[in-house]
């Protein structure tokens, strides 16, 4: 079998997650993939659209098209898979508000496409009324690119970290007035943001990391709070929760809001804590700095529902089972 996978962009975490993963799993079962970004010369573009007759399937990956390129598609190939793991049929600088162009485009991939993957079950949920194939395969996560995390015994801060982009930076501005009172409060605590940008706050204990792909699991060592702060919309329910699944990894015990796939990733009062106001943001995070030994044992129940419900192993099987036919 051969399957093109056309991707917004080689270096986006969608496609290095929910793609470049499976590659290695792929070859394995005997499918040859073709990976090619269809964000590049147009020139370019067209020719490997023409190209698409040469594949068994055509996989993209979270792109919406234009109709007539998405027509152009479906008349060369109308074997088409469409993955998607955030709300991409509501505009995001809008604040989830609804965009017509979008919606359309999202409807017209979902009715051309053979299968579906979405992320959770919120993304299946708004491709019911145009098509029925639809499979629910998580984000995973590589258990094997992330070492447990272990405190040397000689540090005393408390690390609250949080991992994101720039598009995600103003949900951890929502919560900054905690944090600034939780660092006044407790001054054995630390605020660590691995980022592609920074939100203008100083401070001694502020400690801003660039991301980069290389040092991603190291630089959330120093983590011994994960936080994932979300906002209560249509946009954010999208979100497929990959900074719990990195923290629990880890062993880091999460606070996150109780929105969308967060509540199925993390379990109240036994892998992390729900903070839906100030309040509650407070008084988990006071709680959790408090106590080194809840920190541990939340952490160690996180890393066990990982490895039982979200790894790459498992997730790739139940992938390529889908993708055969099989699952």
């Amino acid at each position: 079998m051969k399957i093109l996978f056309l991707v917004p962009r080689l270096d986006k975490a969608s496609t290095r997650l929910r793609v470049l993963q499976y590659i290695p799993f792929l070859k394995k079962d005997g499918i040859i993939p073709t990976v090619y970004p269809v964000s590049g010369n147009k020139i370019t573009k067209w020719f490997i659209y023409r190209k698409c007759s040469d594949f068994d399937f055509i996989f993209i990956q979270k792109k919406l098209f234009p109709s007539f390129e998405l027509h152009y598609i479906q008349k060369r190939n109308p074997n088409i898979i469409y993955d998607f793991d955030d709300a991409v049929m509501f505009s995001s600088k809008k604040r989830a508000l609804h965009s017509s162009g979008r919606l359309k485009r999202f409807e017209d991939i979902v009715k051309y496409s053979v299968k579906i993957i979405a992320g959770n079950h919120y993304l299946k949920g708004q491709t019911k009324d145009f098509n029925k194939k639809v499979e629910v395969i998580p984000t995973p996560i590589d258990l094997s690119k992330y070492t447990i995390k272990k405190i040397p015994p000689q540090k005393k801060m408390v690390t609250i970290g949080w991992i994101g982009s720039k598009s995600t930076l103003f949900y951890l501005e929502n919560v900054y007035p905690v944090i600034k009172d939780i660092l006044t409060k407790y001054p054995n605590t630390e605020l660590k943001i691995v980022a592609d940008k920074f939100p203008d706050w100083s401070g001694d204990r502020i400690i801003k990391k660039m991301w980069n792909e290389d040092s991603e699991p190291d630089d959330l060592l120093d983590f011994q709070i994960g936080i994932m702060p979300l906002t209560d919309d249509p946009w954010s329910m999208g979100k497929c929760g990959f900074k719990i699944l990195q923290y629990q990894t880890l062993q880091i015990p999460v606070v996150c809001s109780p929105v969308g796939v967060n509540n199925y990733m993390v379990e109240d009062g036994k892998s992390g804590f729900f903070a839906l106001h100030d309040s509650e943001w407070h008084t988990s995070l006071s709680c959790l700095i408090k106590n080194p030994y809840l920190r541990t044992e939340m952490g160690k129940r996180g890393r066990k529902k990982v490895e039982k419900e979200y790894s790459l192993e498992l997730m790739a099987g139940k992938f390529i089972n889908f993708l055969l036919g099989t699952g």
